[in-house]
């Protein structure tokens, strides 16, 4: 990331409505920023991770969850791609994605994905499936060198509770 600062954000007429997402890049660690660039419009939610000069940002709209990457420090971005959610980049620029799988017959029956790439986003590999005894939310995400931490809290009825797993070393 460097002296790079990223700065993604919705507008909308209604506060909580759809609206198009937009970009701002700054280069000089935040002092003055580029003008700014409309993204993708009709979008719900969205995030956003870079390494080096790879940016990555995902947004959700009716459609889906989508991926659009950017290989020259935000300037230009690719097509969107359709995806689930992504969730972080680690320091190798690896990809990680965590995405939420119901079954057809029993909705109550979740199971989470867990999924990464090493090619920059291009492709993606299943790690694992992580089961949740109820509905995951506030999934967080931590990549280093070596390993992955994805903790999440796992509400069942009333009551919840906060999970965690990780990668092999």
């Amino acid at each position: 990331m460097g002296s790079n600062i990223y700065i993604l954000w919705k507008e909308s007429a209604i506060q909580y409505g759809s609206g198009s997402l937009f970009l701002v890049k700054s280069t000089d660690y935040g002092h003055a920023f580029d003008s700014k660039k409309e993204l993708a419009g009709e979008t719900k939610e969205s995030n956003i991770a870079s390494y080096a000069n790879y940016v990555y940002v995902v947004f959700a709209s009716s459609r889906g969850v989508f991926l659009i990457k950017s290989t020259d420090w935000g300037n230009s971005f690719g097509s969107p791609v359709k995806l689930n959610q992504l969730i972080d980049v680690s320091s190798d620029n690896k990809v990680y994605l965590l995405w939420m799988q119901q079954a057809l017959r029993n909705p109550n029956d979740v199971n989470y994905i867990f999924e990464r790439s090493i090619n920059e986003g291009t492709s993606f590999s299943c790690l694992t499936k992580l089961k949740s005894s109820g509905l995951a939310m506030d999934t967080q995400l931590i990549s280093t060198d070596a390993r992955t931490f994805i903790f999440w809290r796992d509400y069942v009825k009333l009551t919840s509770d906060v999970l965690f797993t990780a990668t092999p070393p």
